[in-house]
């Protein structure tokens, strides 16, 4: 828990002897006020009364009264009385300062005002913090300010909100005020409600007294009557002086040197070896998050050098430094360097067997990755959980070519040997051999119908199978050496090839006549790629350069290459439309327009190029081992690597993962609805245009309305009858969406909207402004029908909960409240702990609540007790948004930081995240389907997402790995933390038991810490 004592500056000893000096009281009561300000009642007789209860009952003598009534009360007279009194008060006195009249606050400033009895306009009131300043400055030992008028809660630096004894030995400045940034009350009787408080705390009080707890009980008061927050009196601090760590204490007449003033030294004593305690405690707290600060700023710096030499390992041990240490700024820092690089950073990795990886293919759905290996095996890995699924033994040689037949049933295996064999994908058995001629297979190729595959041996012959029969149909003879890849293409009519011999042909299918030789001696082709289309080839010259050739004619259209790097492994992929700056067909018919090249630039760094401009579009690095081969999945968004370390590195290509982008001029997006059924999304822009989208066809559908001004949000009623746009000017517009008709248009005389909801009805709906105040309105009439004063300041979400009988709310003032529809009471308030809450959510069984905070954080609570529960770091900027989904085990969040991500509520683990927006995302919305939802970014989009559009988030696992890999320490504090991820990692095939058991013995080398975990690991034996 924190501090809430104010004894940071106090020493662990005895408090001084105090000197009780005299005690002053300067009151100021004025209800005979000039126009144009309206005459008050009750302030004379509450400062008088005040007085003479103090004089009657307290330790204050005649003298020492000082009063100013009405029209002696001028602006003149208050200063001038107050310096005098000032000057008169010593270093051991007291005073107790009262002022009752009128306030102000002008033009919401946030500075208040006193009005003096002469006041005639604004120009003769005095500033609230001339007054603090000169309290400030007097000699007095305690000033204790007591304001009864309106704004008058702008005169305290700090607010206080429990009772505390802190001891009278030290000096004090506070204030107890009548109400806070609003009017209060005047009262019908002969006091105002908190004058009356205030004297009959003291006529009932017979102890000493101390000033906090006076306020204390004042509140408490109050609180009882039912009143709104904004009409609660306030106490705290006049003055941010670390020095005024003490109280004023009132005693009565008869309160003499007694047991009763014994037991409040001792307790003064004993709360002041608290407080040193306390300031002990906090002062080694400070220490250790001082130390972790630091540690956290090294480890960012550390990792940072390693962004050029292995940009994944540094991006993901940046990004785990951020969730052991999310209040480091400079982690954030480094982070967002990082993250803005051209760099494309690594899905997964998969670890098998420690062999070198001699093939690769992805199944045509991107379910499967099948991998040869060493061991003359075919290991088939899940792409989507990075699991091993199976291992496929049996192979008499290593197996050197892979392959998947179009329709995803089988796979084809070609070994280090003259057999070629089937695998059936539903069971994983071999339903067919092929017995060859040839030895040793080395790559392999499905025609599009499944009727045949090419395999190109070491030798230097092709054979072609037929899949149905199992016989050979040709042998393919021309070549001198090894054939290196072959291609069909041109429907199946004709296959390419290329070889070590430096020539590349095109061969009929049908004849198995070659149609045509491509050979350059000066230029041995070692290596070859054909494009998706058949029209262009890439071949691999000496692996010093690659020349991008027209298969039709074999002309060289453009030339990569390197005088210091080699150039080698070229790989065609297509250019999908988010990838791509115009759908639009090339004006050429030879420009590539649609395709992109990816070359290896060296052992572990590749490149993609776009063919048309020759530029490198993105840059794929990692230290994992030098590159072997690698595949593609078929759609072409998945890449994976193989390497000589017998890991797998799978990559995204693609800019986008989401299913639509509704990309358009008209600026930022303000707010989007879906519409019911999920057919469309309707979306209000920056420059004021509201405009609907088909979500299935991606089609604008229709511009709604003649909007004259920029809408600031936007809801649609679950019919689907109502729009309404709320806009920064101030009033709101009602539409009858069905028709596209505007229904009425109103003026709310008050801030701009910030944010809106329907009620269950679809006939009335809440409407929050920026200035903290919420009104439920009829969208069938247009009449306000009831407004709430929630929040001070700009309110950032309203929600709907409890089936429209309640509602929350989330504010810049760091909370979330929860409200009653019909009655207006607050009922609950969530602190955000000195953070600006974006959103908030309730889950689907109403015992959980999700605040989205601006330091990044996501915070959950406890619905009914309002208990911060836990805190999760994930995302790299402000949270805007957050939803639960319908069953409530995940909640979705959206940030600044560009990202999307599903949380898993059980762990409060990210499980997945959404990439693809280029700025700030500020709207997200589910679609009812539980499937889709919809997104709305500060980069003119708004895009349509599916669940599968996501890249699992094993953030934590990889970088537990990386840090095992690297020898790197492992702090017996985290220990709870690792030991989830330990598990993860044996589960998804990243260590086996033994080489965990290992790991942690290096980590932790304490034998009795590390039996431990091995055995809530579950390690058999703990060994």
């Amino acid at each position: 828990m924190e501090n809430n004592t104010r004894g940071l500056g106090f020493k662990p000893s005895p408090p001084p002897q105090y000197n009780r000096g005299k005690n002053y009281f300067f009151g100021i009561g004025i209800d005979a006020y000039a126009k144009p300000f309206n005459k008050l009642r009750n302030c004379v007789n509450d400062v008088t009364k005040v007085s003479r209860t103090l004089l009657d009952s307290y330790d204050f003598e005649e003298e020492n009264i000082l009063l100013l009534i009405n029209e002696q009360a001028s602006r003149k007279g208050i200063i001038k009385k107050l310096r005098e009194v000032l000057d008169k008060v010593g270093e051991n006195d007291s005073l107790i300062f009262m002022y009752s009249g009128h306030g102000d606050n002008l033009d919401k400033t946030n500075v208040g005002f006193m009005i003096p009895a002469d006041a005639a306009d604004e120009e003769d009131f005095i500033n609230l913090s001339d007054i603090k300043s000169r309290l400030d400055a007097a000699d007095a030992k305690h000033i204790f300010v007591i304001f009864d008028a309106c704004f008058s809660g702008l005169l305290l630096t700090q607010r206080d909100a429990r009772a505390q004894n802190l001891p009278e030995n030290f000096p004090s400045r506070y204030a107890m005020t009548s109400g806070r940034n609003h009017p209060v009350d005047d009262g019908e009787g002969e006091h105002s409600p908190f004058a009356k408080a205030l004297i009959d705390e003291l006529l009932e009080n017979d102890d000493s007294l101390g000033s906090v707890m006076l306020a204390q009980r004042i509140l408490d008061r109050f609180r009882r009557t039912g009143k709104d927050d904004d009409q609660l009196p306030a106490f705290g601090r006049i003055s941010s002086d670390i020095e005024y760590e003490g109280q004023y204490y009132f005693y009565p007449k008869n309160y003499e040197l007694s047991a009763a003033r014994e037991r409040t030294k001792r307790l003064e004593a004993e709360q002041a070896r608290r407080i040193a305690e306390e300031a002990l405690v906090a002062a080694e707290r400070e220490r250790k998050r001082a130390e972790k600060l630091a540690r956290a700023a090294t480890n960012a710096a550390a990792f940072m050098q390693w962004r050029d030499i292995d940009p994944t390992f540094s991006m993901r041990m940046m990004q785990y430094n951020l969730t052991r240490h999310p209040d480091s700024q400079i982690s954030h820092s480094m982070f967002q360097k990082l993250v803005t690089s051209d760099t494309t950073f690594m899905q997964k990795i998969l670890r098998g067997p420690q062999n070198y990886v001699n093939s690769l293919s992805f199944s045509p759905d991107s379910a499967f990755l099948a991998v040869g290996d060493n061991e003359n095996a075919v290991n088939i890995w899940s792409v989507a959980t990075g699991q091993l699924l199976k291992k496929l033994e049996g192979h008499e040689g290593v197996v050197m070519a892979l392959t998947f037949t179009k329709d995803g049933k089988y796979l084809i295996a070609g070994e280090d040997s003259k057999i070629l064999r089937l695998w059936s994908v539903a069971d994983w058995t071999v339903v067919k051999t092929f017995k060859s001629k040839q030895s040793s297979c080395r790559t392999l190729a499905v025609s599009s119908d499944n009727q045949f595959f090419a395999a190109g041996f070491n030798g230097n012959k092709i054979e072609i199978w037929s899949l149905a029969s199992g016989k050979c149909t040709q042998i393919l003879r021309g070549h001198d050496t090894m054939v290196s890849n072959v291609f069909f293409y041109n429907n199946d009519q004709n296959l390419i090839s290329s070889s070590e011999d430096s020539s590349v042909k095109i061969w009929s299918v049908a004849t198995g006549e070659c149609l045509k030789t491509y050979f350059d001696e000066q230029k041995p082709i070692t290596d070859l790629a054909v494009s998706p289309d058949g029209q262009w080839m890439a071949c691999c010259c000496a692996s010093e350069f690659v020349e991008l050739r027209s298969v039709a004619t074999g002309e060289v259209f453009r030339t990569w290459g390197s005088a210091l790097k080699p150039v080698y492994k070229p790989a065609f992929v297509r250019a999908f439309d988010s990838m791509t700056e115009s759908d639009s067909e090339s004006d050429s018919e030879n420009s590539p327009t649609h395709f992109y090249i990816l070359l290896q630039t060296d052992t572990s760094v590749v490149k993609m190029y776009a063919l048309d401009t020759g530029e490198v579009v993105k840059k794929f690095s990692n230290q994992n081992g030098i590159i072997t081969n690698w595949a593609f999945s078929s759609d072409g968004p998945q890449m994976a690597w193989g390497q000589q370390d017998g890991s797998v590195s799978l990559w995204s290509l693609k800019k986008d993962f989401c299913q639509k982008v509704f990309n358009t001029e008209h600026g930022f997006v303000n707010g989007i609805a879906v519409t019911q059924g999920s057919r469309s999304v309707v979306a209000a822009y920056e420059d004021a245009s509201i405009i609907e989208w088909s979500l299935e066809t991606g089609e604008l559908l229709r511009s709604l309305g003649e909007p004259e001004t920029t809408f600031s949000c936007l809801i649609l009623s679950a019919d689907n009858r109502y729009l309404v746009l709320g806009s920064v000017n101030g009033w709101f517009e009602v539409h009858d969406f069905r028709q596209n008709k505007l229904l009425r248009k109103v003026n709310t005389e008050s801030f701009a909207t910030a944010a809106a909801t329907f009620l269950p009805d679809n006939d009335s709906f809440l409407m929050a402004c920026t200035n903290g105040d919420v009104t439920l309105w009829s969208a069938k009439t247009g009449q306000a029908l009831k407004t709430y004063k929630a929040h001070d300041v700009n309110i950032n979400a309203v929600k709907i909960v409890s089936e429209g009988s309640q509602f929350l709310t989330a504010s810049d003032d760091n909370t979330a409240k929860l409200w009653s529809v019909e009655t207006g009471d607050c009922l609950r308030t969530f602190d955000g702990l000195g953070n600006s809450a974006g959103d908030v959510t309730l889950s689907p069984d109403k015992k959980l609540l999700a605040m989205a905070c601006a330091d990044y954080m996501i915070r959950l609570y406890d619905f009914e007790s309002a208990k911060l529960l836990t805190t999760w770091a994930g995302h790299q900027n402000g949270v805007s948004c957050v939803v639960f989904s319908a069953d409530g085990k995940q909640l979705f969040s959206a940030s600044g930081d560009k990202t999307i991500k599903i949380w898993s509520v059980e762990t409060g683990t990210p499980l997945k995240t959404f990439v693809g927006h280029q700025e700030s995302i500020k709207r997200l919305e589910m679609c009812p389907d539980g499937v889709h939802f919809v997104t709305a970014s500060e980069d003119f989009t708004v895009r349509y997402w599916h669940l599968s559009d996501a890249v699992e988030d094993r953030t934590a696992t990889y970088a537990l790995y990386d840090l095992m890999d690297w020898q790197l320490h492992i702090e017996a504090e985290d220990t709870p933390q690792y030991i989830e991820e330990f598990k993860q990692a044996i589960e998804a095939g990243l260590l086996t038991a033994e080489d965990a058991a290992s790991r942690i013995d290096f980590h932790f080398k304490d034998p009795s810490v590390t039996k431990g975990i091995k055995e809530r690991i579950g390690i058999k034996g703990g060994t």
